[in-house]
């Protein structure tokens, strides 16, 4: 099965499910100290970063909707494409190959 995912820019906020909260994306491709992977990593708004040793990992399962989408570059969109080609098994350089690693985690 291919993966294609539409990766939501760095600064989009979202209303995560079962969280009181909204959440700002903050970084992409997170692995947590259990080894557990997921694709995005944010940070309570409009509070950001509140403490630099935790971070909120989600994937996009967990998102309920989008309250504002981030600016979305040239840069953003190479490097959609290259996570894209790296959760499909592709070897790139400067990312990890995914797909043995999340066992489609992220769209189950």
């Amino acid at each position: 099965m291919k993966i294609n995912i539409d990766l939501l820019p760095i600064g989009t906020i979202c209303k995560l499910k079962g969280k009181p909260f909204e959440v700002m994306i903050v970084g992409f491709m997170c692995v947590n100290e259990k080894g557990k992977p997921s694709l995005y990593a944010g940070v309570p708004y409009p509070f950001g970063m509140l403490d630099f040793n935790r971070q909120i990992d989600f994937d996009p399962k967990d998102i309920e909707r989008i309250v504002f989408m981030g600016y979305v570059s040239e840069i953003h969109n190479g490097l959609s494409i290259g996570i894209n080609r790296a959760l499909n098994g592709e070897k790139i350089d400067g990312l990890p190959s995914m797909k043995e690693r999340i066992n489609n985690e992220w769209f189950s």
